[in-house]
């Protein structure tokens, strides 16, 4: 099952695997400064793939459920002809005549379930990482057939009982409980997590970066099947007064345990040579991705 974003399957040979299959219990980082959009590319994914027929879950420690789900029915609404999307803005919005768009969210949400997917959010606020994943075995053992979770994010988590006092141990720590988890309930995890100073500073737009950029420890990336620094593409010449909502975002896969691969609708394929990093184009305004380019290095 894709993500609907081909960036994130060729790191994961593909995708989700569908029940009884026999692949998950992965984990993926998903790194940017704030603002950026990785909570968009997370509920893009989360959204695509329920629409495929999953049951996954989304944890979000940062926004309350309203904002989650705001953004969540209205990246649904994507998958409807266009005269039927909803922006988030207006579902936010207290002042606004509903009625066309609770029709319009309800035909969203009549498609996953005809779909047979399923969406489970919770917004466990200033939960640690123990709670997080009581809430996910908690969704694993009610639904067994969940496969996906989304966590939003990382470094939103308070510090967990018993702790190492510094925050690089403590951090090292909650990274090394979620890979655990993920395999223990045989699901992927797709964490999104913010980037250091280093990978904030404007000069590193210039240079690829690491997966030293991910703040506070280099035990998420080392636990992880892949890893992703995603940025917005830097200003240059003409492009200086372009607003940030309008620039692309890199896309840079600067970890993949594995080959990269894609599903062509019959078997995996082996992507030729390899992609180090993708453009995708975002529609912030409906929490989507617009377009996404890795499919023109095929």
């Amino acid at each position: 099952v894709s993500t609907g974003i081909m960036a994130m399957d060729v790191d994961m040979e593909g995708g989700i695997r569908r029940p009884g299959q026999s692949q998950g219990g992965r984990l993926f980082t998903l790194a940017a400064r704030t603002g950026v959009g990785k909570t968009i590319l997370g509920v893009h994914a989360f959204v695509s793939m329920a629409m495929q027929g999953l049951t996954v879950g989304f944890i979000s420690a940062e926004l309350d459920k309203a904002a989650i789900e705001a953004r969540i029915w209205s990246a649904a609404t994507r998958h409807l002809p266009n005269t039927q999307w909803v922006p988030v803005g207006r579902i936010e919005s207290p002042d606004h005549n509903r009625e066309n768009d609770v029709l319009n969210i309800s035909q969203a949400a009549m498609k996953i379930q005809d779909n047979k997917g399923k969406m489970l959010v919770e917004d466990p606020w200033g939960a640690d990482v123990d709670a997080v994943i009581n809430s996910l075995r908690s969704m694993k053992a009610k639904n067994p057939v969940m496969r996906a979770a989304v966590i939003d994010h990382f470094h939103c988590l308070g510090r967990h009982k018993g702790a190492p006092m510094n925050d690089s141990g403590m951090l090292e720590e909650r990274a090394y409980k979620l890979v655990t988890v993920a395999k223990e309930l045989s699901i992927d995890l797709i964490v999104l997590a913010q980037m250091n100073r280093v990978g904030m500073d404007a000069l590193s737009s210039k240079q690829p970066p690491g997966t030293d950029m991910i703040r506070g420890t280099d035990a998420l990336a080392h636990v992880s099947h892949a890893v992703w620094i995603v940025r917005r593409t830097p200003k240059q010449g003409e492009d200086e007064g372009t607003p940030d909502k309008d620039r692309p975002l890199e896309f840079w896969h600067s970890k993949t345990r594995g080959r990269q691969a894609y599903w062509d609708g019959a078997k995996v394929q082996g992507v030729k040579g390899f992609i180090d990093t993708s453009i995708l184009h975002m529609d912030y305004g409906f929490s989507s991705v617009q377009r996404d380019e890795t499919s023109y290095n095929f």
